[in-house]
């Protein structure tokens, strides 16, 4: 988040390990972005349990597993944006 502190860029910090989100932040993240798309493929904890050769639903894996979920997560004004992609996250500060 140092790239948006250095823009001047307002966002709030939440700390995964010492708070999990609520139902109604995930159902906002699963509003805008698929599961799929945020679950964080090359973690440890995907690669570890074994993820890529079991079928399973992206939805509650990520509920009951959040450190498989895709950090950062950069939501404002109705956009949400998943993984470090510094040119969109600027975009994202551009738009406020």
């Amino acid at each position: 988040m140092r790239a948006l502190s250095e823009r001047r860029i307002p966002y709030d910090f939440v700390d995964l390990d010492a708070r999990s989100l609520s139902s109604g932040e995930w159902d906002s993240l699963f509003s805008h972005c698929k599961a799929e798309e945020l679950l964080d493929t090359d973690c440890s904890f995907f690669i570890k349990k074994g993820y890529a050769y079991l079928s399973y639903d992206a939805k509650e894996e990520l509920m009951e597993h959040p450190e498989l979920l895709r950090l950062p997560v950069a939501r404002s004004q109705g956009k949400v944006l998943v993984g470090f992609d510094l040119q969109r996250l600027l975009a994202l500060g551009e738009a406020q």
